[in-house]
C-alpha cells in the first residue's frame, strides 16, 4: 500500500487487460504504461501530481482519458503515439505540457490549455494532424488564443507555440 511511483512497464508488460485502475494514494507514473497496446481505459486517481514521460506511450487503443484535477505536469512523451486518443481534459492545475507529450496522437481532435498552464514545449502536440481545435483559457496569463486563432501564442512574446492549418 506504500507505492506512491509506478514505473518502468509495471502495467505495460500485461498483454491483454484494456482497463486498469491507478490505485488511490499513487503520485506519479512514469513509463507505467508503455506498449501497453491493448489498453483501452485507465482510472486515474485524484491525488496524482505528475503523469510523467512514456507514462502511456505507444497504448494505441486508449481512446480517451480524464485527467485528475491534482495532475500539475505532462511528462515527455506521456501520451506519444496514442493514436486513437481522440478526447482529452486537461485540468486546471497543470502548470508544464513537456515535449512530445501527445506527438503522434493522430486522432486527438481538440484540446483546451487551462488558466494554470506556465509552460508548453513547442514540440508538445507534434504531428496531431487532426487537431482542428486549439483554444486557451481566457484566464491563462502566459498563453492565449486571441481572437478565436485557433493557436496558442506565448502571450509576452507573441510567439506562435502551436498553430494548424487553419489557424488565422
Amino acid at each position: 500500500n506504500d507505492v506512491k511511483y509506478l514505473s518502468n512497464w509495471a502495467v505495460g508488460v500485461v498483454r491483454g487487460k484494456t482497463s486498469y485502475t491507478i490505485r488511490q494514494g499513487t503520485l506519479g507514473l512514469h513509463e507505467t504504461f508503455r506498449w501497453a497496446t491493448d489498453l483501452k481505459e485507465a482510472l486515474l486517481p485524484e491525488g496524482l501530481i505528475s503523469i510523467g514521460s512514456n507514462a502511456f506511450y505507444n497504448c494505441r487503443e486508449l481512446t480517451t482519458i480524464n485527467i485528475p484535477q491534482s495532475v500539475t505536469n505532462i511528462g515527455s512523451s506521456a501520451f506519444r503515439s496514442c493514436t486513437n486518443l481522440h478526447s482529452i481534459t486537461l485540468p486546471d492545475a497543470l502548470e508544464s505540457i513537456e515535449p512530445l507529450a501527445f506527438d503522434h496522437c493522430t486522432a486527438l481532435k481538440s484540446v483546451v490549455i487551462p488558466k494554470g498552464v506556465k509552460e508548453i514545449h513547442r514540440l508538445a502536440f507534434l504531428f496531431c494532424p487532426n487537431l482542428t481545435s486549439i483554444v486557451v483559457s481566457e484566464e491563462n496569463p502566459i498563453y492565449d488564443s486571441r481572437e478565436n486563432c485557433n493557436a496558442i501564442i506565448h502571450t509576452s512574446t507573441n510567439e506562435l507555440v502551436l498553430g494548424n492549418h487553419s489557424s488565422t
